[in-house]
Parts: structure tokens; C-alpha cells; sequence
């Protein structure tokens, strides 16, 4: 690949980040001397590895499609891999019921991205995903063309019609699957994670009804799922009133201190000013006693199951 916008690289020898306008796509690229041209890639870690000679290797099973020669195509539980984390994303994302890593595969993911996975197979469960599956139709036009292809005199324009269809009806296969109307109702659902268990036994028990933030930021009429410190998706909670206070005026007779396991008032109300604060220093902001708080008063929408909604 040796083009005229490139000609600036020239003397690059390792990989330069470049946006290219006219196509709108952003490459890596780096000129091989040695082969006299520009090599190009789509991310940096596939443009490093041409230098490493080393990369990354993720395996997990699902129920994949099977094309193998002189075979029937089926579905069939299979173990595949892949060399990047976003490319397990997508496998998750093509098979959210099946999708799993083999305990001897385990080692291969870093904390991180196996609770990330669990969370976003949990999210596909929560909006009734399923796996991509092949319409009966599309696996005979598969079945055809591989027919086709086997014969010593091929029939071409044959082979186009049908190749034409099969990208048909991938595509109408595709648009309804990702046509989800849960999907489209959840987009503007927020997220509130709870690491207690004894506080999520009182919210599904309609116990506690309130929830406290800093800062003014309205939340009457958002939804928001309730998430446990697994992954898990366990309730659909929608606010229906608040009340702008300063910390100092929050009372004891306002909070359920003993559902998250604090011994009195003055412990509960010290640990969420520490939280206050801490979070006030991250986006470089004051707190203090008289800053303002709001209390959040929501009601249960919905008791979540297995991740399955109704």
C-alpha cells in the first residue's frame, strides 16, 4: 500500500495514528522499508504485534453456526477464540443465552473484563436477547451454494443469485434481531449499585423507599435498575419525589441505618459524608456540612429474576 496521502509517513517506522477524512476510518499506519510499502491497521494493539510478534488470545464456548466442508451446516457447542476483548464482546453479543468460559480459560481474563462480561450477559438476559440463529431459509440457500461451489463446472451466475440472497436475508435476519423494544426502553434507565445484600432484601421488600445523592440534580420520573455487587440486575426502581436538603438537616428518623449494618445514626450518617467527600474530590469540588443533598423517595416498578424482566 504505498499512496500519495501516505507519502508524509514515509520515514515512520512505527505505527502513526491517521485519520483518513475521505473515508472517515482511522488507521495505524508504518512504512516497511524492507518490503516498500505502508502497512496499515485498524487498531493498535494488531499494529503492535507486526513488531512483538506476540499477542492476545481470549477462548470462550457458545452455540456457534458450523460451515464445514462436506458437512451439513448446523448449530453445534463449539469452543472458538479471540484475539481481541472486543471481539469476545461481539461473541457474547452473537450468543448471549450460551455464551460461557471454560474454567480452564479462566486465567486468560483479568477480573475486570470477566465482571464486565458477566454484567453485559446479565444486560442481554435483562432485554430477552437470544442467539443469533439462521432462519431455516437462509441455511438452504447456505446449503445450496456450498453445493454449487463443489461442482467442478460451476454455474456462476447461480452463484451470484444466490450469494445476493444470502445477504438478503443475513440482513432482514439482523435488523429483527436488533430491533428490541426493551432495549429501547431501558436506554435512559440509570444504574444503582448495591454491594449489601441486607439492603436489597429491604428495597425488594418495599422497606426502604429512599436514596440519597449529592448535589441537585433532579431525578423525579428517571428509572433506574438495581445491581448487586455480581453483576446481577435485580430491580427496576422509578423516582416519583425529592426533597433538596443540606447534610447537617438529614435525621436519623429519614434513614434505615441498621439495613446497612451500621450499629447507630452518627456511624451511618459519618461513612456517606466520608463518601461525599470523597466523590466531591474526584470531580474537584466542595462538601462540607452545609452543602446540599437530595433525598430521593422512588417506588418499586418491578422485582427482577434470574436477570429475566416481564
Amino acid at each position: 500500500m504505498r499512496k500519495l496521502k501516505y507519502k508524509k509517513f514515509n520515514h515512520c517506522s512505527l505505527p502513526y495514528p491517521f485519520f483518513d477524512e475521505k473515508s472517515n476510518l482511522f488507521y495505524w499506519i508504518f512504512y516497511d522499508k524492507k518490503r516498500h510499502q505502508f502497512i496499515r491497521r485498524e487498531n493498535l494493539q494488531y499494529a503492535l504485534e507486526d513488531f512483538t510478534k506476540m499477542g492476545l488470545l481470549y477462548h470462550y464456548q457458545a452455540n456457534m453456526f458450523s460451515n464445514r466442508k462436506n458437512e451439513r451446516p448446523i448449530y453445534r457447542i463449539m469452543v472458538g477464540y479471540c484475539t481481541s476483548f472486543v471481539d469476545v464482546i461481539k461473541a457474547l453479543y452473537d450468543h448471549p443465552d450460551t455464551f460461557i468460559i471454560p474454567k480452564e480459560y479462566i486465567v486468560e481474563y483479568s477480573k475486570q473484563e470477566l465482571e464486565y462480561l458477566k454484567q453485559l450477559q446479565n444486560y442481554f438476559h435483562v432485554i430477552g436477547l437470544k442467539d443469533e440463529k439462521r432462519s431455516t431459509e437462509l441455511n438452504n440457500v447456505l446449503i445450496e451454494l456450498n453445493a454449487l461451489s463443489n461442482k467442478k463446472r460451476k454455474n456462476l451466475f447461480k452463484i451470484r443469485k444466490l450469494e445476493k440472497l444470502e445477504k438478503k436475508l443475513v440482513e432482514k435476519e439482523r435488523i429483527n434481531r436488533y430491533t428490541n423494544s426493551k432495549a429501547e426502553k431501558f436506554l435512559r434507565y440509570q444504574n444503582i449499585y448495591e454491594e449489601k445484600e441486607s439492603v436489597i432484601a429491604s428495597f425488594l421488600q418495599e422497606e426502604r423507599d429512599y436514596r440519597i445523592y449529592r448535589g441537585k440534580h433532579s431525578k423525579v420520573g428517571e428509572y433506574s435498575f438495581l445491581i448487586d455487587k455480581e453483576g446481577n440486575y435485580r430491580a427496576i426502581l422509578e423516582f416519583i419525589s425529592e426533597e433538596e436538603l443540606k447534610f447537617r438537616d438529614l435525621t436519623e428518623d429519614m434513614v434505615d441505618y441498621k439495613s446497612s449494618r451500621f450499629k447507630n445514626f452518627k456511624d451511618y450518617k459519618n461513612d456517606l459524608y466520608q463518601k461525599f467527600l470523597e466523590e466531591s474530590r474526584w470531580y474537584k469540588e466542595n462538601f462540607n456540612e452545609n452543602s446540599s443533598i437530595l433525598y430521593v423517595k422512588f417506588k418499586l416498578v418491578e422485582i427482577i429474576e434470574n436477570n429475566r424482566t416481564k
